[in-house]
């Protein structure tokens, strides 16, 4: 998955086709601390 971000502020995302095996870990940041799903739906 892939985030764009247009001039007039769009963000456009876009789906790869990958398994979910690997796309594990795609997201995490050494040193980041975990966020709870409630919080992301803020």
């Amino acid at each position: 998955m892939t985030f764009t971000l247009m001039p007039d502020a769009t963000v456009l995302m876009r789906v790869k086709s990958k398994s979910v095996a690997e796309l594990a870990g795609v997201l995490h940041e050494k040193g980041r601390k975990p966020i709870p799903v409630a919080q992301l739906s803020r």
